[in-house]
């Protein structure tokens, strides 16, 4: 594959002795995209486990995360970047990140895509290439029929760390721990990783807070 500057490491064990979950009513595989700051409801999944990816898109590297999500746990399963080479110009660049996110949905096959919000700052060329790359990912995740959802960095920098101002330092310090990771993961996949575990711990409590109503109700 062309331009992957990680390889993807999918040869960690899963207990697959796993029970059902006790989450009710069906999931629909067509994608959606959810408003900024929606969070899904865990109502409408019945799957034991969810693959959930993170994308942190970019023209001239895009970082990805993968976790597995259960009611146990949520799991480190593989990170990296995509980098095309930079003597390509830019439309062929946003051609290889496209080819490249293919492949890689079609390896992960992930239940859950996650995109950060974009955040249009006062140079209008690079907020113009973010979003060309930004659409290429939601693309890939529709034909790959993986529901998108996206959140605002600083929502991601609080929920990991507790502090929305934090730097990618002390994510990519917070996130190591929590995930097990060993030695430093690069900024751009890091990001991407604490996109899909911010998403995989947010439906974890959505899970528990249901669980709980129920509790009492019965």
């Amino acid at each position: 594959m062309l331009g992957i500057l990680a390889p993807l490491d999918m040869q960690h064990k899963v207990d697959s002795r796993l029970k059902s979950l006790p989450w009710h009513g069906s999931m629909s595989r067509f994608p959606r995209v959810t408003k900024k700051g929606e969070v899904p409801t865990v109502a409408n999944i019945v799957k034991d486990e969810l693959i959930i990816v993170g994308i942190d898109p970019g023209s001239r590297f895009v970082g990805f995360g993968a976790v597995r999500a259960t009611v146990q746990k949520i799991e480190f399963l593989s990170y990296g970047v995509i980098a095309p080479p930079e003597e390509l110009d830019f439309n062929t660049r946003v051609g290889v990140i496209a080819k490249e996110l293919e492949v890689l949905f079609q390896k992960l096959r992930p239940d859950v895509t996650v995109i950060e919000h974009v955040f249009l700052g006062r140079n209008a060329d690079s907020a113009f290439k973010l979003g060309h790359a930004r659409g290429v990912a939601v693309a890939a995740a529709v034909r790959a029929e993986s529901e998108v959802v996206e959140y605002a960095a600083r929502a991601v920098k609080k929920g990991i760390t507790g502090n929305g101002a934090a730097s990618k330092g002390q994510v990519q310090t917070v996130l190591g721990a929590l995930l097990g990771l060993k030695g430093r993961v690069q900024a751009d996949a890091s990001d991407a990783l604490a996109l899909a575990f911010f998403h995989a711990r947010n439906l974890d409590v959505i899970y528990r807070l249901n669980r709980q109503m129920k509790e009492m109700e019965s």
